[in-house]
């Protein structure tokens, strides 16, 4: 997860809006909520951390005008049925210059 902040060096770390799809109760949001970070989860899961909103349980979801900075998908692709069109969606998400973390 350092690896992602320090690929978003240039931005201001607090004005980052991270995305973690399937991120169960979002747990690696932690670092983000530290520094501030706007941090939205999509997934299944009934509760998430404090700080951490849940937009829906799946990517349709979330709003189509609704653009991060960061999107994680961290340990999700290998258990979907279309592991490429989600990727794809995923990065539909992305504002300019975001990064996807897979």
């Amino acid at each position: 997860m350092q690896r992602a902040i320090s690929r978003l060096a240039g931005r201001r770390i607090r004005d980052l809006n991270v995305l973690d799809y399937g991120g169960g109760d979002g747990q690696l949001m932690q670092p983000f909520l530290q520094a501030n970070c706007h941090c939205d989860l999509v997934d299944y899961a009934p509760h998430q951390l404090a700080g951490v909103r849940k937009i829906g349980d799946t990517l349709a979801s979330v709003p189509a005008d609704r653009s991060y900075d960061l999107v994680i998908a961290s340990h999700v692709v290998e258990h979907l049925a279309d592991p490429l069109a989600v990727v794809a969606s995923l990065a539909e998400r992305l504002a300019a210059g975001g990064l996807l973390y897979v």
